[in-house]
């Protein structure tokens, strides 16, 4: 599969109209364990990549932002900083807990 021979994933959502979304190609990279690079309005998604250290982010409209955040995730030591910050916060994030804990409460009811 492709992703499993990615150094790098990539986001963008281009509007500001989805600062609620968080897009699953997300969880499927942090399931691989993928640094990400992420060009996301401010919101869920880019909250959610900055305060778990998955990846680097810049705003969809700040080429700047986006070209200055390449050349640190190209730096092999950022990749592997980033790479380990996922592998130890991944758990949290994978769909079968959360899938098991939905089953749990259902139950409940």
């Amino acid at each position: 599969e492709a992703l499993q021979q990615a150094d790098v994933g990539f986001l963008s959502l281009s509007s500001s109209k989805f600062t609620y979304a968080v897009p699953g190609k997300l969880y499927e990279y942090v399931a691989h364990a993928r640094p990400m690079l992420a060009a996301l309005p401010e919101g869920a998604a880019s909250r959610l990549l900055e305060r778990e250290g998955f990846g680097l982010v810049s705003s969809p409209t700040s080429v700047e932002g986006l070209l200055e955040n390449m050349v640190q995730i190209v730096d092999r030591d950022r990749r592997k900083s980033i790479h380990e910050q996922i592998i130890r916060r991944r758990e949290q994030f994978a769909a079968a807990p959360q899938f098991h804990s939905l089953a749990r409460r259902i139950r409940s009811l």
